[in-house]
């Protein structure tokens, strides 16, 4: 994982949404979207040598990669009323209001951009500053979830299980050279279209800790 001429910084981040009983209640409108698919050994199968990872992206919202006009993915016109439930929960809307707020406090000049985006297109962001919103599904079998390398936006990570944090799916942030330790229901913001970025079990790195004296 090493770059080369490069050493790796690496960071602890303790601040999230740990409180009261918020990741127990994103998990369960997670899975009541998402369960049916992640059953499926079809879907599972289709997925398994992925070149983000072995999970299923599941992307909601608006688009316009491909199209002249701002549109809804694929899978949230397919999956429309199970989708719209799901992002009406007081849940959903908690923590893209969190992470907005985040955004628009750290990164004002970014949100300005996000606000005038959706302003030309004549649109109104579904998730806040938000036009879409990922959710990486884990299937049946997986131990977690490990994006491969990559660049896109917008991540946030959450789970509701217990792993440990400390030696577990670290992210790392190639250019920059750091690879962060972030706890469940951390929000780390960061221009993840510009830095490519992946996770990675700190116990397989070959790691020299300096003394915390």
């Amino acid at each position: 994982m090493k770059p080369s001429g490069n050493s790796f910084q690496y960071i602890t981040i303790r601040v999230g949404l740990q409180y009261f009983s918020i990741p127990s209640q994103f998990y369960t409108a997670v899975l009541k979207l998402l369960q049916a698919i992640l059953e499926d050994s079809e879907t599972k199968a289709e997925f398994s040598n992925a070149k983000r990872g072995p999970h299923f992206p599941c992307i909601i919202g608006i688009d316009r990669r491909y199209s002249d006009k701002p549109k809804l993915t694929a899978w949230h016109r397919q999956n429309l009323d199970a989708v719209e439930e799901s992002i009406n929960t007081p849940v959903i809307k908690l923590v893209i209001e969190w992470v907005s707020s985040v955004v628009n406090l750290v990164f004002p000049g970014v949100a300005d951009c996000f606000w005038s985006s959706t302003k030309w297109h004549g649109i109104t962001a579904p998730f806040g500053l938000f036009w879409n919103l990922c959710i990486n599904g884990m299937f049946e079998g997986q131990r977690h979830i490990h994006c491969l390398p990559h660049a896109d936006s917008k991540n946030i990570v959450g789970n509701k299980k217990k792993f440990n944090h400390s030696k577990q799916t670290w992210l790392v942030l190639w250019e920059a050279g750091v690879a962060i330790e972030l706890l469940p229901w951390v929000m780390a913001a960061y221009p993840s279209s510009l830095l490519y970025h992946f996770n990675v079990d700190i116990s397989v790195l070959e790691v020299l800790k300096p003394d915390p004296r």
